[in-house]
């Protein structure tokens, strides 16, 4: 990998001062000082801490705070990463904190604890050794974030027998949780994410209280209890004799900090006109015969189709390759990839194919790979696709990433394709594979699964260094609404509504919750642009019904049927173009209502591209048991229909009517 800054990020800059060690990424800096290692956070000009954080215990009974740091910061750096230092100490303790922040804004932090131990004058017997208990019977971190900032909280993975729904909630009482992998505490344009790799030295290993989130009027503690009785690596030693201190190993806690936006948002959602085959709506046939001939007695051929109604990106399912996921290919398969790129690019189509998790069985590499790169946990199962082969989920932290890394490379130098589409490949899937690293030994001798952040950040890293940064290609990700953001700080866009959908259509919600839209469907307070995945299933879920979920969050639906779904997208892409939605501002139905629009009654959602002589409204239900009449009143003259362009009012109001999930969009 190179070492260099990638687009569209700025150089890591370096401040030392009277006050404290200042660390300056693209929109956001963070300060490091003498009462804390992180005394400040900063993103898009908002102080995300209401305080410093800060590192408390209790040793042998008494209650102590690390609060007199010395800090340092380490001389080998560059454009693409600063390391910084902090050391403190209680009266029986180390605390060691050391902190790379790269460019991006990631921070991979260790903290290690121990004790004192014996100085080099009571090893010569210069002086005295006091005899102490040396017990640490707590130590958690806390980090008060400030109250505006913190309105919402995601989790993953999800706690036992919850659905996708309670993935993400608003901050409005006392939290407790085990422990998490990640931990994304924000509001609608700012974040702070968290992410732990292993329970490894947390204590009691399995803490139902690991997380808790207190909000109070000023702030909200998020508080990690890292140690809630005496650790048990440290248990076997004699607590008599005070030379045992010094065989006492240190007690190691690894963990990611991230502040987000993470790169400057896109405004342009209709700016990538796409088309995603196969997916959930199976195409019977091989993709090249399907785009090659004519669709549905048209008497166009299914490319022709797409370039028509305006799509300029074509997402191949899975289906393009005959070997899962496979970097190498077979000639079926290099034969079908020429022809559909050749056939695209002609019609000025960008191509971006499927890349995964899985390894396949049918692959030559797979029974010399498998038990070396497989996810192994209790939960893990392996599926079945055609051309016959079963596949199993891959680890990043395994040698797969390399092979696939490399292989990727390969591809895109090959073929020209202008982008991948990876289906869960940023995705931290718990893992108990002890072959590559992962698992960790809880204090019953158990292997527990562990989750590959820094490996799965690395892989993601390279493939955009490879795919984006070189050539500009697309990174697309599907990530499941787990948001693991160290890794995808290197994606383009997200598609995500799979987790939700299904929930939605199996069960009886009939409202879907605008709190779990707004920490998790937005892109804004992540900084990168999503797109809504579709997966019809009318009449209980229909592509009108997503657009009434999306239009109005600012984002737009993905589609996966160029039928009729096609043909409705299209309309949009050519309203929000002919409007100018890039150069317009955008103001949510959640905001504040300082714009010159009101709502009386806040069941219809009112969101709004704002320019001096126009405005396009977007008026949206998405509740099944609602059915509204309401009057809408404008203070210029003329209403109309904007995807029909039918004049609905000269004179500044209209009376309206929706039901269930439904929308329209006027031109004021």
């Amino acid at each position: 990998m190179s070492n260099k800054v990638m687009k569209p990020w700025s150089p890591v800059k370096v401040r030392e001062d009277g006050e404290g060690i200042f660390i300056e990424t693209w929109g956001r800096e963070n300060r490091s000082g003498k009462t804390s290692f992180l005394e400040r956070m900063r993103s898009q000009g908002k102080e995300l801490l209401a305080s410093p954080v800060r590192v408390v215990g209790v040793e042998d009974g008494s209650e102590f705070t690390f609060s007199s740091y010395d800090l340092f910061s380490m001389e080998e750096k560059d454009e693409t990463f600063a390391e910084t230092l902090a050391s403190a100490e209680s009266e029986e303790f180390v605390l060691n904190v050391s902190m790379r922040t790269e460019f991006d804004g990631f921070i991979e932090t260790s903290m290690t604890v121990a004790p004192k131990g014996r100085s080099v004058k009571q090893i010569f017997g210069l002086e005295e050794l006091k005899k102490q208990e040396f017990v640490l019977e707590k130590l958690w971190m806390e980090i008060p974030i400030s109250r505006d900032v913190a309105k919402y909280y995601q989790m993953f993975p999800r706690s036992e027998n919850t659905g996708a729904l309670e993935a993400a909630h608003r901050i409005e009482k006392n939290v407790s949780l085990p422990f998490k992998s990640q931990l994304f505490i924000s509001d609608e344009d700012t974040g702070v994410m968290l992410s732990f790799e292993s329970q490894n030295n947390i204590t009691p290993f399995e803490n139902e209280r690991f997380i808790e989130i207190i909000p109070s009027e000023n702030e909200v503690l998020l508080r990690i209890r890292l140690i809630d009785e005496e650790p048990y690596p440290w248990r076997d030693i004699d607590k008599n004799d005070s030379k045992e201190r010094t065989k006492l190993e240190p007690l190691i806690f690894k963990f990611g900090i991230l502040t987000t936006p993470v790169k400057p948002r896109e405004n342009n959602l209709a700016k990538e006109k796409a088309v995603h085959i196969d997916c959930f709506k199976k195409i019977a046939e091989d993709y090249e015969h399907f785009l090659g001939k004519e669709y549905k007695n048209t008497e166009e051929i299914t490319f022709d189709r797409l370039k028509r109604l305006g799509v300029n990106t074509l997402y191949l399912h899975e289906k393009w390759n005959d070997l899962q996921n496979s970097p190498l290919l077979t000639t079926k398969t290099d034969k079908r990839l020429k022809y559909i790129i050749d056939e695209c690019h002609k019609r000025n189509i960008k191509v971006v194919p499927y890349f995964g998790y899985e390894i396949s069985s049918l692959s030559p590499y797979f029974p010399e790979m498998i038990s070396d790169v497989e996810v192994t946990s209790e939960k893990i199962g392996r599926w079945y696709r055609t051309p016959s082969q079963r596949d199993a989920k891959v680890c990043q932290k395994s040698r797969w990433s390399e092979f696939f890394t490399d292989g990727i490379e390969r591809l895109i130098n090959r073929y020209n394709f202008d982008g991948v589409y990876l289906d869960g490949t940023a995705y931290l899937w718990a893992c108990t594979n002890t072959r590559h690293g992962c698992g960790c030994l809880s204090p019953d001798g158990r292997v527990m699964p562990t989750y590959p952040v820094f490996a799965t950040r690395k892989t993601m890293k390279r493939i955009y260094e490879i795919v984006h940064d070189q050539r500009g290609g697309i990174i697309n990700c599907h990530a499941g609404s787990a948001f693991n953001m160290p890794a995808l700080s290197f994606a383009t866009s997200l598609w995500e509504g799979e987790t939700f959908q299904s929930e939605f259509i199996k069960s009886d919600v009939i409202k879907l919750p605008d709190d779990y839209f707004k920490c998790l469907y937005t892109g804004r307070n992540l900084g990168i642009p999503i797109y809504l995945l579709c997966y019809l299933n009318p009449p209980v879920w229909t592509f009108d019904m997503a657009l009434a979920v999306a239009l109005p969050y600012g984002i737009i639906p993905k589609v996966n049927d160029v039928g009729e779904p096609l043909e409705k997208i299209s309309k949009i892409w050519k309203l929000y173009d002919a409007y100018g939605v890039e150069n317009a501002e955008f103001i949510p139905f959640y905001s504040d209502r300082e714009k010159g629009i009101a709502v009386s009654d806040d069941r219809v959602k009112v969101s709004v591209y704002k320019k001096e002589d126009k405005l396009l409204a977007i008026l949206a239900l998405t509740d099944t048991s609602l059915d509204l009449v309401f009057s809408v009143k404008a203070s210029r003259d003329t209403i109309k229909s904007a995807l029909s362009g039918e004049m609905l009012s000269d004179n500044g109001e209209v009376t309206l009517k929706l039901s269930g999930f439904e929308y329209i969009i006027l031109e004021i």
